[in-house]
């Protein structure tokens, strides 16, 4: 089952299209759990038909892909760049003209992804990332930049030697500047403060609280708008054969 909380889904059409899309373009493994054949088999994604609504993988390392009609459904999984994908998928059948054996199914709806700390954390761009004004326990006040961020999350870059940051304080007051989304009424509970590149600035790595609902519905379309333009510009390396 796929996670239920929308901040682990993607479901418009140029989310779940970028997702195929980069699983197509890369050699990514994808394991396929498909429902007629009670089996579990590592597959390629090789084409994304957007028109016809469908998908098409390889399957030269599967038996019985004959008997695929189009009557089960498929759970798949796939990671990339540190991020798993889950979807399922409906009217998987068998399907001639691909090089080799393969089999199509429908495009998903909705798209799952989850890292390690169950929630999605990229880097923001270089030129123009968001921004956090807080204040601390004392009353100290700081600008800062972010280094990453997610929906439930995010690290701020601490290079004002006068805000004194420590694990479980909480940073209040605070507004959280998206580009051109605007700004975020949010608290930040603080959970670890490390040294960064060496010098006497910090990473602290924070978690949202207080977020208003509507807010946090606008920071996920922030991050997944990140998630796109990582997804598009990915690169792994050519498997090398002997």
């Amino acid at each position: 089952m796929l996670f239920r909380s929308e901040r682990y889904l993607l479901s418009t059409r140029r989310e779940v299209l970028s997702v195929m899309q980069a699983l197509t373009k890369w050699p990514v493994p994808v394991s396929v759990n498909l429902a007629q054949l009670r089996e579990t088999a590592p597959c390629r994604l090789i084409a994304v038909n957007p028109a016809y609504e469908e998908l098409v993988f390889d399957a030269s390392g599967l038996s019985g892909v004959a008997r695929l009609d189009g009557s089960g459904g498929l759970v798949a999984e796939a990671q990339l760049d540190a991020v798993w994908y889950r979807f399922e998928s409906s009217n998987v059948e068998a399907v001639q003209g691909h090089g080799g054996k393969a089999f199509r199914a429908r495009m998903p709806p909705v798209v799952a992804r989850v890292q390690r700390r169950n929630s999605v954390r990229y880097p923001v761009p270089g030129v123009n990332p968001p921004v956090c004004e807080v204040r601390n326990e004392v009353g100290v006040a700081a600008r800062l930049r972010a280094l990453d961020i997610s929906c439930s999350g995010i690290a701020l870059l601490i290079d004002d030697t006068r805000l004194e940051v420590r694990p479980g304080s909480v940073l209040g007051s605070g507004m959280l500047h998206l580009p051109a989304i605007g700004a975020i009424a949010t608290d930040l509970a603080v959970m670890y403060v490390s040294s960064f590149n060496g010098r006497d600035e910090r990473r602290a790595g924070c978690r949202f609280t207080n977020m208003a609902a509507t807010a946090l519905h606008h920071l996920c379309q922030y991050v997944k708008r990140l998630e796109r333009e990582r997804l598009a510009t990915l690169s792994f390396p050519t498997p090398q054969h002997p």
